[in-house]
């Protein structure tokens, strides 16, 4: 059986030693992302808020030792989970398309009011992007036998102190699962293989 690898150092999915593209880098190399709010400082400082928001979830996260820069978003995300009852059931696990060979790591799935839901944070403003980004991980999960009742944003690091909750709607998330597939279109004719 096929073991998928993932590099989280150098954002590598690996599947029997062939290298597969991520959902974030198709819809990086459609054009879809907005450099100026997700440039790569920016990019740093999300992954090492997941970082620590996967380990203070984990219960090993060391709060005295925590930059002091990204304190605010770890507790928009205690503060979120408190309000909510937010259970996260899995975080950060790759997962692998076998139908469309493309590769992502979703943020977080869990339990919220009951339902099972998708849940990707973001350390910056909102984006168009995030939507297509949020509903390819919603694809992945699917096909992988996980159905998500709803997908939600969750924008972490606000001035207020407060998270940012935003539903992705069933229509808004087919709409943004096509502009995926066209970025994922342009993708296999750059590389060769359409």
């Amino acid at each position: 059986m096929s073991e998928l690898l993932y590099n989280p150092d150098i954002h590598e999915y690996r599947l029997d030693g062939r290298r597969i593209a991520s959902v974030t880098e198709i819809i990086s190399a459609a054009g879809l992302m907005d450099f100026c709010t997700a440039g790569e400082e920016r990019m740093t400082l999300g992954r090492y808020i997941h970082q620590a928001i996967a380990l203070y979830d984990q219960g090993e996260l060391d709060m005295d030792a925590l930059d002091p820069d990204w304190r605010p978003y770890l507790e928009q995300w205690i503060r979120f989970k408190a309000e909510t009852g937010f259970e996260a059931i899995q975080g950060e696990t790759p997962y692998y398309s076998q139908i469309y060979d493309f590769a992502g790591t979703p943020d977080k799935e869990g339990m919220l009011n009951g339902r099972r839901v998708l849940l990707d944070y973001k350390s910056g403003s909102p984006a168009k992007w995030h939507n297509v980004q949020l509903a390819a991980y919603a694809k992945l999960l699917e096909e992988n036998g996980l159905k998500m009742d709803k997908t939600f944003k969750l924008y972490l690091g606000s001035d207020d102190g407060l998270p940012r909750l935003r539903e992705v709607s069933y229509q808004a998330r087919l709409i943004a699962w096509n502009v995926f597939m066209a970025a994922f279109t342009i993708h296999i004719f750059k590389e060769g293989k359409g």
